[in-house]
């Protein structure tokens, strides 16, 4: 292999790749927006035949590959396409959905998480293409379009796919959701929520004059710290509302598999709403009565502290096997109310080899005492892959040469499709030391650092497709 070429070829896509880019930052496929994340995926594989690869789509335009090569294994990279909500979010200084580039680094939403690293994947394949790299296995690049919600798209496609999951399933692979160096050991994650029916009165008794919660609200998203929750409260006498009050509290959002980096606004609210509450004296006695006032206090005496010592989930250690795989985490990120029901939502991350039954049987308990239930959304298992795999080899002394960074084996906090398929790593693109701006406003990507990717992905890329020996 001819490795100078391959970089020169790599270092020639550069204005292609912002071209292609730009204009998939220019669709705004927030998860919940369906047509757009739809659009968005037909696009990358419009790009992809356009440069010679078999492209499929699956479950009606949810999951698309693409596909380059030939052979016994399977090498599996897996990015997605879909975004978290932008337009929300203050302090934006550009049109998150339009791609700046100023003084080389790159601006927008998805530039970093995961449409950058989705095009730097499709590019690196097609400069083996272009390299003429001798192809004794195949590259299967999968794109998923519900990565920042739910999965669903993964789910109907092992529900459709089941009988051939065998031959859709990579042997190995990175998803490039996260960071360098190599991600081998992950946190699990558990989406869970609250179910209180306190009805339209919070719990409080409506016979009673004073104070009552009349609507809470918090965060945008599961997987995010909220940097925004709000409370209306309503004073009546006799039934007949006189004055109301409504409280609000601004966080720091930062994803929720770190929720000790941010400041959770339900917390600050919480604050607010049991001060006032003393203040009022007599006034607020119905209002702490009530089941949702006391479900609210609840939050700040289980959840402030982020690693479940309150909860009595403490992590027993941080090291399994002498791999580091930190603490349980659990962060309170959404508040809904509806027809009288109350919706906490739970983002919880289980550390590797920590049971994940204990857990949900806690939170059982915890709904029960309080006259409620919980529903379980989705489960991602916590990852370890044993790091002297001959492919995982690959990629760090890939990383090291063209990087000239040491390559080390390190904990993957957040959840990523890695947890979606068997023998998968998180592998870039974020540097050691280099701006995380994932789920922020003004999310950023360096287009040194896109190009120094693509550099260390096809080169390790091409190493593996041409070894003709088993790498698993």
């Amino acid at each position: 292999m001819n490795e100078e070429r391959l970089f020169e070829l790599c270092e020639g896509y550069r204005s292609d790749m912002i071209r292609d880019l730009s204009s998939l930052v220019a669709i705004p496929s927030v998860s919940e927006n369906i047509p757009e994340t739809k659009r968005a995926l037909s696009f990358m594989l419009d790009t992809a035949k356009g440069m010679g690869f078999n492209t499929e789509s699956y479950c009606d335009n949810s999951v698309g590959m693409i596909e380059y090569g030939e052979g016994d294994e399977t090498v599996g990279i897996l990015a997605h396409v879909d975004v978290v909500p932008a337009f929300e979010q203050p302090g934006w200084k550009t049109d998150p959905f339009e791609l700046v580039l100023r003084d080389g680094v790159m601006y927008g939403r998805g530039v970093l998480d995961d449409k950058g690293p989705a095009v730097t994947a499709l590019y690196a394949m097609k400069a083996l293409k272009d390299a003429g790299i001798s192809m004794n296995k195949r590259i299967r690049l999968i794109l998923g379009t519900q990565e920042e919600v739910e999965w669903t798209d993964f789910l109907r496609f092992r529900t459709e796919y089941a009988e051939r999951l065998d031959e859709f399933m990579p042997d190995y692979g990175f998803t490039p959701d996260s960071g360098f160096p190599i991600c081998n050991v992950g946190k699990g994650c558990i989406d869970l929520d609250l179910i209180f029916e306190f009805g339209e009165n919070g719990g409080a008794d409506p016979e009673k004059d004073g104070w009552r919660i009349a609507s809470v609200n918090a965060g945008l998203m599961m997987n995010s710290v909220p940097e925004k929750a709000e409370a209306r409260l309503i004073y009546s006498e006799k039934g007949v509302c006189i004055s109301e009050k409504l409280f609000d509290a601004e966080g720091k959002s930062v994803h929720s598999s770190r929720p000790e980096q941010g400041i959770n606004a339900i917390f600050g609210l919480v604050e607010k709403l049991k001060a006032f509450s003393e203040a009022e004296g007599d006034k607020a006695l119905s209002l702490k009565a009530s089941g949702l006032y006391r479900q609210l206090i609840s939050l700040n005496e289980f959840f402030s502290e982020p690693f479940g010592s309150s909860l009595g989930l403490a992590s027993e250690s941080e090291y399994y096997n002498g791999e580091f795989v930190h603490k349980n985490c659990f962060s309170p990120t959404m508040i809904r109310q509806k027809d009288g029901k109350t919706v906490i939502h739970i983002n919880l991350r289980p550390a590797y080899g920590y049971d994940a039954d204990k857990i949900v049987k806690r939170f059982e308990e915890i709904a029960e005492a309080a006259g409620g239930r919980i529903e379980v959304g989705e489960y991602l298992p916590a990852i370890y892959v044993d790091s002297e795999r001959p492919w995982i080899k690959e990629l760090a002394k890939a990383y090291e040469e063209v990087s000239g960074l040491k390559n080390e084996f390190v904990l993957d906090y957040g959840a990523s499709y890695a947890q979606a398929m068997p023998n998968t790593v998180v592998w870039g693109p974020v540097f050691p030391g280099h701006p995380d701006t994932y789920h922020l406003p003004n999310e950023e990507y360096s287009l040194g650092d896109m190009m120094l990717s693509l550099k260390i992905t096809a080169l390790a890329l091409a190493r593996i497709a041409e070894n003709a020996e088993p790498l698993k």
